[in-house]
Order: C-alpha cells, then structure tokens, then sequence
C-alpha cells in the first residue's frame, strides 16, 4: 500500500450550516506578496536520512522521533543517531482501503491511532518499548494526520470528521461535540480547538471546554492547520493563510500551499511548509523572507517535526524520513 494519505473522497455530500459562532468580522487582507525564495541544496541541508517503509506522521518525545507509518506501525528512531531503534504493530488489522493515520504527544504520554477491523482507536505507547499501555475505542477518522495533545486531552476527530471527541489522558474519560460539518485535520491549544473542514471551505474555533463554535473563517479549500499561542496557520487551495486565535484574519501568502499531502507547522520564529511538489518551504515570521530546501528528484509528500535542534520530514512513497539542518534559513 504506497501513498495512503489523501483526502478522503466524496461523490456526494450534504453539508449542514448550523454551526453557532461568530464570522470573521475583519476583511481580508490582501495578499502579502512572496519574494523568490533563497534555495538550501540538499547537499548542505541533509544531515541523515533513515529508511522507514511508508512513513508518514511524525513525534518527538525524550530523544526519540517517532514515525507512524502507512503500514500500520510506530517506529522509533534515536535522533541523535537518526537509527531505529524500535518498531511495532499497532494497527491490528490493515489494507490499502483501512489504515489509521495519526500521532502525537505531550512530552509526557505517546499516542497512536490503530486501525482495526471494526473501527479505529486511540492507543497510549510505551516510548521506550511501544508496547501498547491502553487502548481506547474512538471511532477516530483515518486521515486526521496529528493526534493534539494538550493539557491531558487527546483530540480526535471522530465519526466521518463531523464530531470532535477529547480522551482524557488520566481518566480515559470521553467527550464529544457535533461540528456539523465534516472536518479533516486539527491543532490545538490550551483554551482553543481548531478544525479545517475542506468539503465546506471553512475552518472552525471550538472552546476546548465547553466545545461551542466560538469563530469560523471562510477559505477554499483548507487543509493543514498548525497553531502556536495566539496565532493560526492554515494551508487553503491558494496559499497560507495566518490568523489570530479567535480566526480574524492577519495575513495571506499566495501560491505557498502544503496541499493535502503536505504539511504546516509553526514554530514561534518560523512556519515550515512541505509540499509534494517543490518539498520544504520555511517562513522567517521576522522578515518574511522564504528559503526553500531543494531536494532533487523531488520526493512524495509528507510530515514535518521541528525539534529544537534539528527538522524532520518523511516521504511517504519513497520510505525515507530526512533530518535536516534548521540553521540554514
């Protein structure tokens, strides 16, 4: 099974506009237009690079990064040596039509999605072992590529996308609201959920505690989401678009679209963007400025992990995860 990830297809669908919450009141910016970008050659930008089969979503916990992979995997990878050092089965049941995409962590607990045949769930990792802790049934989508997990929650999408669920991490106690639309991916902090809902062109700002629609923006096609402090990434069908925690609009960036076999994540200094096509992309927050990390020949899609002292990005196709040089930019 090569390439997974996609989103998922849909011949019909019904979308439902009841959602409470505000609009984005404040107009669109226009575009803030993007200067060629300074290019990194993957002779200087490569420090390692681990053969992984089908990798895809990437963690970092302690000193280990770890890959979920299309195949139904978690795999463990020494990042200062960027060998593996582990592997296990955690899907227990897996074809090219029912895989789970999806992990994440908090610096204290390790979680996966496992697929199996009756439905999917949410298992919580040994980090050194990968023996599978607790297992939750959640009914988790399979192409939510991020597991958030903040302040003791894990958040899930949960039936077609068109519910949010959170585990908590103590108690293993469930919750889950209605969205009334079908969403795809998520990020989170302390006191805001965030979901892009591509078949709606809409992404939602949900309370973490209470689960009301607090604001929603309306974009084509959004995809990834990344969200740090009071700011919001999100990659649309034509470009990067920033807002602020409650998704009034601040910037937009034409043409630097992760797609949906990409990814976005945002670091407080910089937004890093892979592509399927022209593969990694950083944003200076500070100067605006964009370097792009050439890689030749091009590989498939992926996830990105910035850690503090190196960055990550899988290819899904070409069963690679590079390590990369930050300090390039």
């Amino acid at each position: 099974m090569a390439g997974a990830r996609a989103v998922v297809g849909v011949l019909a669908c019904v979308l439902v506009a009841g959602c409470s919450g505000s609009e984005s009141s404040t107009p669109a910016p226009q575009p803030t237009p993007l200067t060629p970008p300074a290019s990194v050659d993957q002779s200087a930008w490569l420090t390692a690079q681990v053969e992984v089969a089908q990798p895809d979503g990437l963690a970092a916990f302690g000193d280990s990064v770890y890959v979920k992979t299309d195949t139904g995997t978690v795999v463990r990878v020494d990042a200062a040596d960027a060998t593996v050092v582990g592997s296990a089965t955690i899907d227990t049941y897996n074809d090219a039509g029912h895989y789970c995409t999806g992990i994440g962590t908090d610096g204290t607990s390790l979680w996966a999605c496992s697929a199996g045949r009756d439905g999917t769930d949410v298992v919580r990792l040994d980090p050194d072992t990968l023996e599978v802790l607790d297992r939750v049934r959640i009914d988790k989508v399979f192409d939510q590529l991020t597991l958030p997990v903040v302040d003791g929650r894990v958040w899930v999408l949960s039936g077609t996308g068109d519910h949010l669920t959170y585990l908590d991490t103590d108690t293993r106690r469930r919750r889950t609201w209605p969205l009334d639309q079908r969403c795809f991916q998520l990020a989170a902090t302390a006191g805001r959920v965030y979901a892009t809902c591509l078949l709606a062109d809409l992404v939602l700002a949900l309370d973490a505690t209470t689960g009301e629609v607090v604001a929603r923006a309306d974009v084509p096609h959004p995809t990834n989401i990344s969200a740090i402090g009071d700011q919001v990434w999100v990659s649309t069908g034509t470009g990067l678009h920033q807002f602020s925690a409650d998704l009034e609009p601040l910037a937009t960036y034409e043409d630097l679209v992760a797609g949906a076999e990409g990814d976005v994540v945002a670091t407080t200094d910089a937004v890093w963007v892979r592509q399927a096509a022209g593969f990694l992309f950083r944003l200076d927050l500070a100067t605006g400025a964009t370097t792009q990390y050439v890689a030749d020949p091009v590989p498939s899609g992926g996830s990105v992990l910035v850690t503090d002292d190196a960055v990550w990005t899988s290819a899904f196709n070409d069963d690679v995860v590079y390590r990369l040089d930050p300090g390039l930019a």
